[in-house]
C-alpha cells in the first residue's frame, strides 16, 4: 500500500455514501492550513507576492544576521554579542555589534527573542500596540506626571528593558517586511485576518469535514467551553470528531494540586483534568469514550464527538 491509502484506510469510510467515486482527503495541520490560505489569498491580505515563510531554524538564522541592526543596549551583553571596528569610509571608525561565531550566549538570546515574539503575535499585538501599553503602564505608576527619572529605579529599568525589546520587535517586523518574509506567528495572524475581514474567502476555506482529529488542543478548556467549541463545528461536521482531554484521576489530580503549589510565574498554562459525563452535558451532540492512554507522567482520554 501508498502511505496515502495507508492513512486513508485509518479513516471510517461511509462506503455506501462513497459509492463509484474515489474520495480524497487532505490532512494538516493548523500552520500547514495557513500556509495554504496566506498563499492563495495574499491579495487580499496586500501582500503584492506570495511571502517566503521562515522555518524555525531559518527564523533564528534570520534574527542572528540581523542583531547587529536591531536596538540594544541593555540586552546588547546578554546577546554574546562583541564590539568590532567597521570602516565607515572616513579616518573614524563606528564601533559596531557583531554577533560572536558559535556564541551560546547569542543562540540563547535568540531563542529568547523567537518565544517574546511570538507571545505578542499569539496575542496579535502589534509593535505599535505594544509600546502603547507600555507608555500607559509606566503613566499608571506615574499618575503625578513626574519625570521618568523620578520614578522608582526598578520600574523605570523594566520599561526601559521592554521598550527595548519593543524597538527590537518594531525593527524585526520591518526588516521582515523588506524581504518578503514572513514567519509562523505571521501566518496565523494573516490566517485569523482573511477569516475575519474578508467573509467569501472565510466561506470558500471553510468547507465542510468529514472528519476531525484534535490531539491534545482541548486540555486547558473547561468542559463548558469544550462544549461551545463541538456545538461550533457541528454544523460543518459530516462525520465524527476525535479529540482528548486529561481524565479526572486521582493520581493526576494529586499531580494537579502540587503544580499548583508553584508561584504563578513559574506555571505554564493550566490543564483541566476532565470527566467525559460532564462534557457530555455540556454539548447538543454525543460524546463516546474510545480509548485513554497512560505511558510514564503522559495519561489522556480519547473521546468522540457525533453532532
Amino acid at each position: 500500500l501508498t502511505l496515502r491509502q495507508r492513512v486513508e484506510s485509518l479513516i471510517p469510510i461511509d462506503r455506501s455514501a462513497r459509492g463509484a467515486a474515489q474520495r480524497s482527503y487532505e490532512i494538516c495541520t493548523m500552520h500547514s492550513f495557513a500556509r495554504q490560505a496566506v498563499a492563495e489569498y495574499h491579495l487580499l491580505l496586500g501582500l503584492p507576492h506570495q511571502p517566503t515563510v521562515l522555518s524555525r531554524a531559518e527564523q533564528s538564522l534570520f534574527i542572528s544576521r540581523i542583531l547587529h541592526r536591531l536596538p540594544l543596549r541593555y540586552y546588547a551583553a546578554s546577546t554574546g554579542l562583541q564590539l568590532a571596528d567597521s570602516s565607515v569610509g572616513t579616518a573614524d571608525a563606528a564601533r559596531v555589534l557583531v554577533p560572536a561565531a558559535g556564541n551560546a550566549d547569542t543562540r540563547r538570546f535568540v531563542g529568547g527573542l523567537i518565544a517574546f515574539f511570538g507571545q505578542l503575535q499569539e496575542r496579535g499585538t502589534t509593535a505599535e500596540a505594544y509600546d502603547t501599553f507600555l507608555r500607559q503602564w509606566i503613566s499608571n505608576r506615574n499618575p503625578s506626571g513626574e519625570l521618568v527619572g523620578k520614578i522608582q529605579e526598578a520600574d523605570r529599568e523594566l520599561y526601559e528593558r521592554a521598550m527595548e525589546l519593543c524597538g527590537c520587535y518594531r525593527q524585526y517586523e520591518r526588516l521582515k517586511r523588506e524581504q518578503g518574509l514572513i514567519d509562523m506567528g505571521d501566518m496565523i495572524l494573516q490566517l485569523h485576518e482573511l477569516l475575519k475581514h474578508h467573509s467569501s474567502a472565510a466561506l470558500e476555506l471553510a468547507g465542510r469535514f468529514d472528519h476531525i482529529v484534535a490531539m491534545d488542543s482541548l486540555i486547558y478548556y473547561t468542559a463548558d467551553d469544550i462544549g461551545k467549541i463541538l456545538d461550533g463545528i457541528a454544523p460543518r461536521l459530516g462525520g465524527n470528531m476525535a479529540f482528548t482531554v486529561a481524565p479526572r484521576t486521582p493520581l493526576l489530580m494529586m499531580m494537579w494540586r502540587a503544580g499548583k503549589l508553584f508561584p504563578r510565574s513559574d506555571r505554564s498554562p493550566t490543564m483541566i483534568p476532565h470527566q467525559s459525563y460532564k462534557i457530555a452535558a455540556a454539548t447538543r451532540g454525543k460524546i463516546r469514550e474510545i480509548e485513554r492512554v497512560s505511558s510514564g507522567f503522559y495519561i489522556s482520554q480519547a473521546l468522540e464527538f457525533r453532532a
